[in-house]
């Protein structure tokens, strides 16, 4: 009587963890999260005898130290992306808060890992390991109780990373779960909405609760026309792009270089509860590993990370991963997708040291037109000058709100390398090395390309943002001119805001920027004016007359 075989067992190719095989060709299982599986399900292993590819391996000693390298062959070694780097993709949810009795090994791992990647910055394999770290170490055990003690599993993946490597210092506490499916449920915005609420609260963040209820945006579906919308919003590169200047070429583009204190400055003004990138670590972790008692060096560490970032210079496929983020999608009420990336705490937290620094230096430069940078309360401001000079508006001005479409993702790249050039060359290479190459952005299973504008959730995207359309905003002549990042209001009489639009219009189109005539607003005494369709007629017949 004929018998099948038993399952085999074969190393993913994208998170490097082993599963069981299909025993009809030999597949990897389905894994990771049942909404976003892993893209390495239902796909042949790496240690597959058809590929005998040669990797190299990086051994490492107890010591966090990286011994000599061996080349191998694929049967024996990691899977082969030391040729191709990607996003992470961890085998469950992250712990929110590290015990404090496992701080100091979690500190001690994670300075182990930056300092390899700051001996060699070019080895992928550096950071391969660095991005595995919140996977491997920090994932949530499916059991409680005193055989699953948080603090014991988390020291126990620690020493096996240290013997074993992290393919496989989280195999054994996980082989459990993985043969248990997870539970379908239906999604209930209600629900959603609650719990991401009650979530706020217990950080402590109430900002960001009171805005998550007073927001009409909800999660939008996971339906092929969603990820469609999204690929819309994420816009190719125009053909007639110009190219960046070198970094190397010029001396005025020293980096900037930040202090362990300036990083720790950083890493406390992330908001309670803030999101982690796709490697899952949130600033909340670098909060805990930085708390007094626990490393005295992780925050001297943390500053070399960032640092070796200010510098750029790094491989293309680290810079498209480093510099990717997660993609999600929000519904708007309008019916649109409003699309917003989660990148890297590693990316975000150089990020913030580099836009503390160049907010105090270009503060006086942006204001007092442009409110959106650097300026505290900067959206009351707005507020209230409009509604002061809308009171005492003569009869025959006008007020009109102008806003761009998708603005933020369709904003030309090089004028963008251009402008921070210009204004701010110490920061050029940090911003060459996100910009000049496309990131990868990962919704779900599917991976989409940013090649334009900035990410929306970038501390330093709302600066480079205004240092491009600073040049326009000065040449206004209107009575009122604010500016509110991508929001203009200008106010004054007709002839004159009607050439200032026509100037917005022109000169915007050239940084790839266009008016959304059906969001732009105006406000004059003379009713028939007050519909946008018949604001640009006007504005046109003015500019005829003129």
């Amino acid at each position: 009587m004929s018998q099948k075989p038993c399952k085999g067992q074969g190393v993913c190719t994208v998170c490097w963890a082993s599963f069981k095989t299909h025993a009809s060709d030999g597949s990897i299982h389905r894994h990771g999260p049942r909404s976003a599986p892993c893209p390495g399900s239902d796909q042949p292993p790496a240690d597959c005898p058809t590929k005998q590819t040669t990797v190299t391996q990086p051994s490492s000693t107890a010591s966090g130290q990286i011994a000599s390298s061996r080349s191998l062959s694929a049967n024996e070694a990691h899977p082969p992306l030391a040729s191709r780097l990607s996003h992470p993709v961890s085998p469950g949810l992250l712990i929110k808060r590290i015990p404090k009795a496992a701080r100091p090994s979690c500190a001690a791992l994670l300075g182990d890992l930056i300092q390899a990647i700051v001996r060699e910055p070019n080895c992928v394999d550096k950071w391969c390991d660095l991005l595995a770290f919140g996977g491997v170490v920090l994932v949530k055990l499916k059991r409680g109780g005193r055989k699953h003690n948080v603090t014991k599993t988390i020291l126990s993946r620690i020493a096996d990373w240290r013997l074993k490597g992290p393919n496989h210092s989280i195999n054994d506490d996980l082989d459990s779960t993985r043969s248990r499916k997870p539970k379908a449920t239906k999604y209930d915005p209600a629900k959603y909405l609650a719990s991401t609420v009650a979530s706020k609260l217990e950080e402590g963040n109430f900002k960001a609760a009171i805005r998550i209820i007073c927001s009409e945006d909800k999660p939008a579906l996971d339906t092929p026309e969603t990820l469609a919308a999204l690929k819309h919003k994420h816009p190719p590169a125009p053909v007639d792009r110009r190219q960046p200047c070198d970094p190397d070429s010029s001396e005025r583009f020293i980096a900037l270089q930040v202090s362990k204190e300036e990083v720790s400055k950083a890493v406390s003004s992330f908001p309670a509860g803030s999101s982690g990138g796709p490697d899952g670590i949130t600033p909340q972790h670098l909060k805990d590993l930085m708390a007094f008692g626990v490393d005295e060096n992780i925050g001297q560490h943390l500053s070399d990370l960032a640092n070796l970032l200010l510098k750029g210079g790094l491989p293309e496929e680290v810079n498209e991963v480093i510099y990717g983020a997660n993609l999600l999608a929000l519904s708007k009420k309008d019916g649109g997708i409003r699309p917003i990336a989660v990148g890297y705490t590693w990316r975000r937290l150089a990020a913030k040291c580099a836009n503390s620094y160049a907010v105090t230096r270009l503060s006086h430069l942006l204001a007092p037109i442009q409110l959106g940078v650097g300026i505290p309360g900067g959206a009351e401001a707005a507020v209230h000058a409009t509604r002061r000079w809308v009171t005492t508006m003569p009869k025959d001005s006008i007020l009109v709100k102008l806003d761009f479409t998708n603005a933020f993702n369709t904003l030309r790249r090089d004028s963008l390398l251009e402008a921070v050039a210009r204004d701010i060359p110490e920061l050029y290479r940090f911003a060459h090395a996100a910009y000049s190459n496309r990131p990868l952005l990962r919704y779900g299973s599917n991976i989409i390309r940013s090649e334009e504008g900035t990410q929306q959730g970038d501390p330093l995207g709302p600066l480079e943002f205004c240092l491009v359309v600073q040049p326009i905003l000065i040449k206004l002549r209107s009575d009122l001119r604010i500016g509110y990042l991508d929001d203009l209001t200008l106010g004054g009489s007709k002839e004159t805001v009607a050439a200032d639009v026509h100037l917005i219009a022109q000169e915007a189109k050239n940084l790839g920027l266009l008016l959304n005539r059906s969001k732009c607003e105006i406000a004059c005494h003379d009713t028939s004016c007050r519909s946008m369709t018949r604001l640009f007629k006007i504005l046109r017949t003015w500019l005829l007359r003129r």
